[in-house]
């Protein structure tokens, strides 16, 4: 049951207390002007370090926080999954526990969500000197200037009334749970927003994302989700959206996974031409990059 509160920040952890904690600060000393308007969620994934100890602390010291734990490990999937379904407030902002928030971002973000009514807010985190914010009632023009950004998830603000609407279940091991929610909400309001400002830091803990198969997830899940859409933003979004994933997103990460063996990231990358080949084989514009990434890889081994 939904209650009054505009705001639910709901942040999925699992064995990252040091993370969590820095975060916490964050937006501890941020929510006291608004403790009546914010909820703050916790769902902890089973964590074996002291995850646990690091929320009653906070608990202890005054934070009003609603804390979760999973008995067994849910899956990355599968805690996202419990915080859509427990947010109460109008909005959900899932939060990255290594997303740590810059100054007066709470404050700013609230002057938005009271005084308007949006679908989606898209948090663009470019650097710049003034918060600015764009509204649109177009919604293929907006998911246009978002594309697939809408998969990082900390930089998505979501009306909650829609996650009841869409099940949610079937999306579950494709590690993009919450883009059908992103997309459902967008699509049922009038208006969308970006807000143009350094809402979020840069990730604390980058170096140890991954974990999954880069090229099956971005692919093959994320173009098959967007897919199912397309009656609602119009048939032309998928392809024009096709193109900038392979173009912006696709080819570069091709170049820093396969032609450089230093790179530290801990993306798998198994079968990546079978799963690029299959969406992109009869698309013009795949075979002059994938030429450009055969000579890099080439010249890398020479």
């Amino acid at each position: 049951m939904k209650d009054d509160k505009i705001l639910t920040i709901a942040i999925p952890t699992y064995n990252r207390s040091r993370f969590l904690k820095n975060s916490l600060k964050r937006i501890s000393s941020q929510i006291k002007d608004f403790e009546n308007e914010i909820e703050l969620l916790i769902s902890d994934n089973c964590s074996s370090d002291n995850t646990q100890e690091i929320v009653d602390h906070f608990i202890e010291s005054g934070v009003i926080l609603k804390y979760n734990r999973n008995r067994v490990n849910l899956g990355m999937d599968g805690n996202f999954l419990y915080c859509l379904k427990n947010a109460t407030a109008k909005y959900l902002w899932i939060l990255g526990d290594d997303d740590y928030l810059t100054d007066g971002a709470i404050a700013k973000l609230m002057n938005v969500l009271k005084f308007g009514d949006y679908g989606l807010i898209h948090l663009d985190n470019k650097k710049i000197d003034n918060f600015q914010t764009k509204s649109y009632t177009n919604k293929s023009d907006f998911f246009k200037d978002i594309s697939f950004m809408i998969t990082f998830i900390s930089a998505n603000i979501v009306q909650t009334k829609y996650i009841s609407q869409i099940d949610l279940n079937k999306y579950l091991g494709t590690y993009f749970i919450f883009i059908p929610a992103y997309m459902t909400s967008l699509i049922g309001e009038k208006n969308n927003l970006i807000v143009y400002s350094g809402i979020i830091e840069d990730p604390a803990d980058a170096s140890t994302n991954g974990g999954y198969n880069i090229f099956s997830v971005f692919v093959t899940n994320y173009l098959d989700i967007i897919k199912e859409f397309r009656s609602s933003l119009g048939y032309k979004y998928y392809e024009i959206e096709k193109y900038k994933l392979c173009r912006l997103f696709i080819y570069p990460w091709m170049i820093k996974l396969l032609t450089n063996s230093q790179h530290g990231l801990q993306f798998k990358t198994d079968d990546w031409f079978k799963i690029i080949f299959k969406k992109y084989w009869y698309e013009p514009y795949f075979y002059p990059m994938l030429f450009l990434l055969l000579k890099k890889i080439r010249i890398t081994h020479e």
